[in-house]
């Protein structure tokens, strides 16, 4: 491998380059080298906290079968451990930019200042 490209700044200007996520994700397993800028800019910006909590054991995906178009969410099994907040911790630290909208969260969900209450679960417990 050429010299230039252990560089992770030369590495990170190129991969910016890169708009799919399949194409990163590939980069990322490639070689040490270029994990770290890859997976920097796979998890840069996210427009759900899904992707990072199905990284954790408990996590499990359900489809409902409904009469116009199935609905598929996330379910945790338990409630979250503190090896859980230790991945959600690594996932999310590489995440610059959190992109979300509320738009179709029940009304009953939402508590002051309209941040619906299942928000306040992804708070980290103080250590």
């Amino acid at each position: 491998m050429h010299s230039c490209l252990s560089a992770a700044d030369i590495l990170r200007l190129v991969f910016e380059c890169i708009e799919d996520r399949p194409t990163l994700c590939a980069l990322a397993i490639t070689c040490r080298t270029f994990n770290e800028p890859a997976t920097d800019l796979i998890w840069e910006t996210l427009d759900a906290v899904e992707p990072i909590l199905q990284h954790l054991p408990s996590a499990r995906f359900v489809t409902e079968k409904g009469s116009f178009y199935d609905q598929r969410y996330l379910v945790l099994s338990h409630p979250l451990s503190d090896s859980d907040w230790s991945i959600i911790r690594q996932l999310s630290s590489r995440v610059r930019r959190f992109h979300t909208s509320f738009n179709h969260v029940p009304s009953s969900d939402f508590a002051d200042n309209d941040v619906p209450e299942w928000f306040a679960f992804l708070a980290s417990p103080l250590t």
